[in-house]
């Protein structure tokens, strides 16, 4: 088995504390009456099958990419390697300075929607 294969469940483990996977299912426990078991289930088993499917994608992409970068000559690799997680941070920051806290009214739809019986 590949050793990249092993870090998939620690990187949807980092990933697990988005609104989707957080926020949503506790909004459904929380909400008044019955707990919808059969509704959070189906919601959560999608959610892991995407998941699942988007990782092997993607480490099936970073595994072809990884590949070209090595074949490369030693200091261009690297230098290619250093650039990329360069960009990668600096994106990363950057979105974090613009993306703030939801608005209250946005958290209120998500609520409402996912409360809603339909």
């Amino acid at each position: 088995m590949d050793p990249a294969l092993l870090a998939l469940p620690l990187l949807a483990l980092a990933d697990s504390t988005s609104i989707g996977t957080l926020v949503i299912p506790i909004l459904m426990l929380l909400a008044p009456g019955p707990t919808p078991v059969l509704r959070l289930a189906t919601y959560l088993t999608i959610v892991a099958g995407l998941y699942f499917v988007i990782g092997i994608a993607l480490l099936g992409a970073a595994d072809a990419v990884a590949a070209v970068v090595t074949s490369l000559d030693g200091a261009v690799g690297i230098v290619i390697e250093g650039a990329v997680g360069a960009a990668l941070v600096a994106y990363a920051v950057r979105s974090q300075r613009r993306a703030g806290s939801p608005r209250p009214s946005r958290l209120r739809e998500w609520r409402e929607r996912t409360l809603d019986p339909r």
